[in-house]
């Protein structure tokens, strides 16, 4: 076995930049998510607490970790209304602080390296059953310093259950580890095509893609 070389040609990978934001609510076809300027993922839980017997450490007992992150845009697609508690009464006229539906988004990170630069590969995030809240947002007078605030929102999943090997509401595809072709059908699904509408990949298509049982959950 070679002896660990640092910092070889092609090995100075690193990750940056979001975009191809992709709203799911229900049934209804998928839209684009202009506007999106970052996705910040802030998992929950995932803490260790310590366990001693006799005056020493045996175990550390880690909580369970969910996915949950903040969306910052300049914007919101229409279809984003209703899940963030905006009930559209009738042509122009809104009911705000209504109960919010469950959405699922999809976005993508790009991922470099020294020789293909930004755009060699990037990764697919997929997460189900979201839910948004409220953000704050600060309404003031123009001046002559004119500023474009992006609005915050802060959001919770729910994990599809019977997923292997633990319930989850977030996955990543590797452009890396697929064939071209794979890819496309990965994105002809979320992306629609000429002919279908775009729609959220379910877990029993994103098992037939890896090859695994991942369950059913969606």
């Amino acid at each position: 076995m070679p002896r660990v070389e640092w910092d070889a040609v092609g090995a100075r990978v690193f990750e940056a930049g979001v975009n191809r934001g992709m709203l799911y609510v229900g049934s209804d076809p998928g839209v684009a998510w202009n506007g999106l300027t970052k996705v910040s993922e802030v998992p929950v839980g995932g803490t260790a607490k310590e366990v001693y017997r006799d005056g020493d450490k045996i175990i550390n007992l880690v909580s369970l970790e969910e996915y949950s992150a903040t969306i910052e845009a300049f914007s919101a697609p229409k279809a984003f209304d209703p899940c963030s508690g905006i009930l559209n009464l009738a042509p122009g006229l809104f009911a705000c602080e209504q109960p919010r539906k469950k959405f699922g988004f999809s976005y993508r990170t790009l991922i470099g390296d020294d020789v293909r630069g930004l755009y060699g590969a990037y990764l697919i995030h997929l997460v189900y059953n979201v839910t948004a809240k409220s953000p704050e947002f600060l309404n003031e007078t123009r001046s002559d310093r004119p500023n474009v605030r992006p609005r915050t929102w802060s959001i919770t999943t729910e994990p599809l259950y019977g997923v292997w090997p633990k319930p989850t509401s977030h996955f990543m595809i590797d452009t890396r580890e697929y064939a071209p072709a794979d890819i496309q059908v990965v994105e002809d699904t979320l992306y629609g095509t000429s002919t279908t509408d775009p729609r959220m990949l379910t877990a029993t298509e994103l098992g037939l893609l890896v090859e695994v049982e991942i369950g059913s959950g969606v």
